[in-house]
């Protein structure tokens, strides 16, 4: 619909615009995706007041799609808004709020839009447009079952709503209805062969429909058929080690994860692999193994003194081996000392615990000074911290 509005647009403005350099020259820039030129060029246009007074909203609406463009969110925004108080039986503008409050992560005020832009809509294709994009916004609310309604009332299947059904089952999958998301991705399939992306997301997801039912089997067999499509596909081999992980064949599960981790290169999924495989290994006992893994979490973590506490944890409880842990502690105790008042700030409960460890330790090696020392520190900042206060008790 962004095309069709562009050139419905464009055709009434240059027509009905009167011929001036500046606005020649921005319609010119616009058509070559030349977005900063268009602006400079529309915002002289509407300083000098060179077109006619009824077509002001057009210029406006224009230099909202620039900032729009530019990524500018809140300018064009500004600018939509001005255009629609001049002409509020104007599709385009609400339409065009919609999308950019969607690109905002403003979904409520996206539906706000998109549905006066549903309301004003006069042909098929806009009301099936507008449904698409009020399903979209609702599923990014999480409003699972309205987004659903919405695609439902789409009557067509051609061009750009072929991934209706597919779009439907994603709102049964997030409610957990995994028949009725299986029913509407398998009515997907055929419609979208040619669509490389879709043509193995969709039988994947109906993999993780079978295993949100139990059937492993099934769900294994789905994941097979799409990584014979694509042996590299990295959500396919990190379904298959949760497929695994949910039988409880945790080794299995750990080299489908680490197969998986190959695909990544980001913290975020990495670090949430590196999570998946400490689990497994957690499940089979594998303590060494866990620290291991929880060494190269660290390098994906957004807090790594919640890591080293975890690190620490694990070679003191688990692992028995109190000199490990005393190691991991006086490290992160020292590195936290250098860090920023902010980071210091975000990570100080794992500071603290990191103490208490510590100070645990130093008493059971009959360094009373050192515990002492590490307990007041904690107690100053959480008088209620039980570790500490068995220290102090101990020690007392």
């Amino acid at each position: 619909m962004k095309y069709f509005l562009l050139l419905l647009i464009l055709s009434v403005f240059y027509i009905n615009s009167i011929a001036q350099t500046s606005l020649e020259k921005g319609n010119t820039c616009f058509n070559n995706k030349e977005y900063q030129c268009a602006l400079n060029n529309f915002l002289i246009t509407l300083d000098t007041k060179i077109y006619k007074a009824e077509e002001q909203y057009l210029l406006l609406y224009y230099i909202g799609k620039c900032y729009y463009k530019l990524k500018q969110y809140p300018k064009a925004i500004d600018y939509f808004n001005q255009s629609v108080t001049l002409k509020p039986s104007s599709i385009y503008n609400y339409y065009e709020l919609g999308d950019t409050y969607y690109e905002s992560k403003n979904y409520s005020l996206a539906v706000d839009n998109f549905k006066k832009a549903y309301d004003l809509s006069s042909t098929e294709f806009e009301k099936n447009d507008m449904c698409w994009w009020l399903g979209k916004s609702y599923f990014a609310l999480k409003k699972f079952t309205q987004s659903i309604n919405e695609y439902k009332k789409i009557n067509t299947r051609e061009l750009t709503f072929a991934s209706t059904d597919a779009a439907i089952g994603d709102g049964f999958y997030n409610l957990y209805y995994y028949d009725s998301a299986m029913d509407y991705y398998k009515k997907a399939i055929p419609l979208l062969k040619t669509d490389e992306t879709m043509s193995k997301s969709v039988p994947l997801f109906i993999g993780k429909c079978y295993s949100g039912l139990g059937n492993y089997e099934m769900a294994i067999k789905y994941i097979n058929d799409v990584l014979e499509k694509d042996p590299k596909y990295g959500l396919a081999i990190w379904e298959k080690g949760i497929v695994f992980a949910n039988k409880k064949d945790y080794l299995q599960a750990i080299n489908w994860y680490k197969k998986a981790l190959e695909s990544y290169t980001d913290s975020s999924n990495s670090y949430t692999l590196c999570s998946n495989i400490i689990a497994c290994y957690q499940n089979v006992k594998n303590y060494s193994e866990e620290f291991n893994w929880q060494q190269k979490r660290k390098l994906f973590s957004q807090n790594k003194y919640a890591e080293y506490l975890n690190m620490a944890t694990i070679q003191y409880g688990r692992l028995k081996q109190p000199a490990a842990a005393e190691k991991i502690c006086t490290e992160a105790i020292s590195n936290y000392q250098l860090e920023s008042a902010a980071l210091q700030q975000k990570a100080k409960n794992e500071y603290l615990n990191l103490n208490s460890i510590a100070g645990k330790i130093a008493l059971e090696k009959k360094d009373t000074i050192q515990a002492l020392k590490y307990t007041e520190l904690v107690l100053k900042s959480d008088v209620a911290n039980y570790t500490a206060n068995a220290i102090a008790g101990n020690i007392a």
